[in-house]
């Protein structure tokens, strides 16, 4: 969470981040991850791209079903 928050925070064109917090130990987090203005290293940012790359994967898959299952619907309709 503490390298999502700074890859966010590094971000120029994010203006506002709105950090979900449950206890004083994700406050402590939080501030510590934001008061961090380094750069992401290499590992981290081979982390953060491998993420997104699941994440735009997943959300390919889930385009193409709903479009053939409308496409399947229209058939029966």
């Amino acid at each position: 969470a503490v390298t999502a928050l700074r890859f966010v925070v590094s971000n120029p064109n994010v203006t506002v981040v709105i950090p979900g917090m449950a206890d004083e130990n994700e406050i402590a987090q939080n501030i510590s991850a934001i008061a961090d203005v380094s750069a992401l290293t290499e590992e981290e940012q081979k982390k953060i791209a491998d993420f997104l790359h699941i994440i735009n994967c997943k959300i390919e898959a889930e385009e193409t079903i709903l479009k053939d299952w409308k496409e399947m619907k229209h058939l029966t309709d």
